[in-house]
């Protein structure tokens, strides 16, 4: 698959901040991420910016980086980018 670079520009990279990480049973390689995106904006907010700010975005993400982190434990508390759209959406 070939990814255009139209295709990269829809591609969403935004920082978040892991609450937490473990292992997922039966994976060698997954562990599953809780990761803190920050306070997402209100419906409208972007031609409202007295609308102000939402709740906190939390996701789960899963990754496939078990075996370069044994203890899951160390990426508590770190920043780090993620992409939050598939490039086939």
């Amino acid at each position: 698959m070939e990814i255009t670079i139209d295709d990269f520009h829809k591609v969403e990279i935004t920082v978040g901040e892991i609450l937490s990480a473990e292992n997922i049973e039966g994976s060698e390689k997954l562990l599953k991420l809780k990761v803190n995106f920050g306070l997402k904006p209100l419906e409208g907010s972007a031609d409202q910016p007295e609308a102000g700010l939402g709740s906190a975005e939390i996701r789960q993400v899963l990754s496939g980086i078990a075996k370069f982190f044994p203890d899951p434990q160390t990426l508590v508390g770190k920043r780090c980018p993620l992409s939050l759209t598939s490039l086939l959406a």
